[in-house]
């Protein structure tokens, strides 16, 4: 991955794109790489993207976060992409990225998107990194920058979210945490940030989603297939946290829509990515768009609800006894 030389450009306006329902991991990368930039004199832009997730808004706002209001992409000298795998996650901004003269550059850790071989400039991607955040710590580094313990909590507030509370975690991972709680002081006001007392309504759809769960064998895996309206990764991680070592819960809202959860021993034994092999697939295949990472991901598509339940389940299935016909 290239770092020597960002931010590849000397220009005064930089705007920040992150992929629609931001997470963690892409607010936090943004909000690092905007005072990064601004140390190296730059004036930024991070724009509201469509909608964020419900944990985001209150990561937002602990840190006392603002989104900026812009008129297009066009007056910008620099463009940073961050934890955005489909430039299709773009939605209103991507007519105007694909227009800009800006310099475009995409730093994250999803597998690659050759549709964006004709907007970027610099691809900054490294699929072995746990998070964005990762990467931006990197960057930061790399190039000196001083990391205050704001950011810092930042930072390992998008490597936690990423990781799920570091689960999923490398040794690298774990170095840079410790190195950032030795900025911060710990990790205590970091478990805050992602601390979240479920509302009414997302206890109620978790409720409902059990009453509404059918359960599938494939292989010698347990498949939990439900159906809601909102919240639907709040009960896909609901069905693993219950033992299922796959969850799809489907719903519709103007456009069909699925998130997806594994475990991680589904994932490490099939060698299925969530994100890759299910979500971009049949994303494209439904006329949308999906991706995601390896044991978590969502897609939305013009289709029936009823459709993408049987192509979902249909993919799967393939999925699995293609990893099995390997085996054999």
């Amino acid at each position: 991955m290239r770092i020597k030389g960002f931010p590849f450009v000397k220009g005064h306006n930089a705007a920040i794109l992150m992929h629609r329902q931001a997470d963690v991991d892409a607010v936090a990368s943004a909000i690092v790489l905007k005072a990064l930039l601004q140390s190296r004199g730059f004036k930024v832009a991070i724009p509201r993207p469509e909608g964020v997730s419900s944990l985001t808004k209150n990561f937002i706002e602990h840190l006392k976060f603002q989104f900026d209001e812009i008129e297009g992409l066009k007056d910008f000298d620099l463009i940073l992409i961050v934890d955005t795998g489909s430039p299709s996650l773009l939605e209103r901004y991507l007519d105007g990225l694909k227009r800009s003269e800006a310099v475009k550059v995409l730093i994250d850790h999803h597998p690659y998107d050759r549709a964006y071989d004709k907007i970027l400039n610099v691809k900054m991607v490294d699929t072995n990194s746990s998070s964005t955040c990762e990467i931006v710590y990197r960057i930061c580094k790399n190039l000196k920058f001083n990391i205050t313990p704001l950011l810092a909590k930042a930072l390992l507030a998008g490597i936690f979210f990423d990781t799920q509370h570091l689960h999923l975690a490398s040794c690298k991972t774990l170095k840079i945490v410790y190195d950032l709680c030795k900025i911060c002081g710990g990790l205590d006001n970091v478990r805050e940030l992602l601390r979240q007392k479920r509302e009414y309504s997302e206890v109620i759809a978790r409720l409902k989603a059990g009453q509404r769960a059918r359960i599938f064998k494939i292989g010698r895996w347990v498949l939990v297939l439900s159906n809601l309206s909102s919240y639907q990764s709040s009960a896909a991680k609901l069905f693993i946290d219950a033992g299922a070592d796959l969850a799809v819960v489907v719903g519709e809202n103007e456009r069909a829509r699925a998130s997806m959860r594994c475990s991680q021993e589904f994932c490490k034994s099939t060698g299925i990515h969530l994100g890759k092999d299910i979500a971009k697939r049949v994303g494209e295949e439904l006329e949308g768009t999906g991706g995601g990472h390896p044991t978590a991901a969502s897609l939305e598509v013009d289709a029936r609800v009823e459709e993408l339940e049987c192509k979902l389940l249909k993919t799967i299935e393939n999925l699995v006894d293609e990893k099995l016909e390997e085996v054999k």
